[in-house]
């Protein structure tokens, strides 16, 4: 399910809570941003025998964040959050 396969990299974030202003922790966007952050391949996210790519290659990949269910009224807030830790 976590298998970096593919040239791109597609992932739904479902847990915003109505209680975080962002709809998730400090600690908890800081994490996505750690793993989006250059579009590399995440070791968190990829298993070696589903990687498509080589170990070696560096190669940046397309990101796409998507924030869905969870506390629905927090999704801007949460994507414009992760936004701007990601331009940092």
């Amino acid at each position: 399910m976590h298998d970096v396969t593919g040239d791109f990299v597609y992932v739904r974030l479902r847990r915003s809570v109505q209680t975080e202003p962002t709809g998730y922790s400090a600690p908890a966007l800081d994490g996505w941003a750690r793993r989006l952050r250059i579009c590399r391949p995440v070791a968190s996210l990829m298993t070696p025998v589903a990687s498509t790519r080589s170990r070696r290659e560096k190669k940046p990949r397309a990101t796409v964040s998507h924030f869905i269910s969870g506390a629905k009224i927090r999704a801007p807030a949460a994507a414009l959050a992760l936004i701007e830790l990601l331009a940092r």
